[in-house]
């Protein structure tokens, strides 16, 4: 078996999946009722480029390099500095994007097909359902959500609404993975009786307050923006991360409500 680094591994991995997703709606999209034919460009948005975004806007221009109808078109994210500095490093590639601050401007949008989401995680499902309902496809980075009830409504406003919605379980769409896989099956290995998987990360400290904590006047928040997005404004302990951790009020942000029995109301 041809030998590759684990670098070579990830970055086809990531190609593959973010590939598996736009170039099926290359012939089976629909956007706002428009068919999306063979000869039309796929435009995308990348909502939350601090983090993992960064390799989705990678991905979409080497996509684009390797002549694929896929341009992106808009950048979002809740701050306004990491928001310029993005659209003013891809205006200066030749690449000009749209800038928002708030993802909903982003799903009211006419001029968007596809959104990816690289947001922190709490905002992937509730995200992924507001994008499925203005008509987009979606690309949504892992954990879907925070637990099985958010993610069964993002399953069901995609089957809802008619959308093509891939998460980003590498293993899904891999290549190497399902070669892998076909292998271990075909007896290579034997019998399988246990397998275990570990996966050490290292996570920097960013700090520790002991008072409450305002978030910095460049992200959007009800203290500094007259759009009324419900973001938070005040954070305890970890400086700024307890946002990775505060529930999504789903009832206030989505009209999506929970009966006795969990199903979705409003939808």
């Amino acid at each position: 078996m041809k030998q590759i680094t684990r670098r070579v591994f990830v970055r086809s991995a990531l190609l593959t999946t973010v590939s598996a997703t736009f170039l099926p709606g290359c012939v089976t999209s629909r956007v706002r009722g428009r068919v999306v034919g063979p000869n039309e460009e796929i435009r995308v948005a990348v909502v939350g480029f601090r983090g993992r975004g960064p390799d989705h806007i990678r991905s979409i221009m080497t996509l684009r390099e390797k002549g694929e109808k896929v341009r992106l078109v808009a950048l979002c994210d809740a701050d306004r500095n990491i928001l310029e500095a993005g659209v003013k490093s891809m205006r200066d590639k030749g690449v000009l994007v749209q800038g928002y601050m708030d993802m909903r401007d982003v799903f009211a949008s006419g001029e968007v097909d596809v959104v990816t989401f690289a947001t922190p995680n709490h905002w992937h499902a509730l995200g992924t359902v507001w994008a499925v309902q203005a008509g987009k496809d979606v690309y949504v980075e892992k954990p879907v959500s925070h637990n099985v009830w958010e993610g069964r409504k993002a399953v069901d406003a995609a089957r809802k609404y008619g959308r093509i919605v891939q998460a980003g379980t590498q293993s899904r769409s891999s290549r190497a993975i399902a070669e892998a896989v076909a292998w271990v099956r075909a007896g290579n290995l034997g019998k399988i009786k246990v397998s275990r998987g570990l996966c050490y990360k290292r996570r920097r400290s960013i700090g520790n307050v002991q008072i409450a904590c305002l978030s910095p006047y460049s992200v959007l928040s009800r203290r500094n923006s007259a759009s009324g997005c419900h973001f938070p404004v005040a954070f305890f302990g970890h400086a700024c991360a307890s946002r990775e951790k505060m529930h999504v009020p789903w009832a206030a942000a989505s009209g999506l409500t929970r009966e006795k029995n969990h199903s979705l109301v409003g939808a």
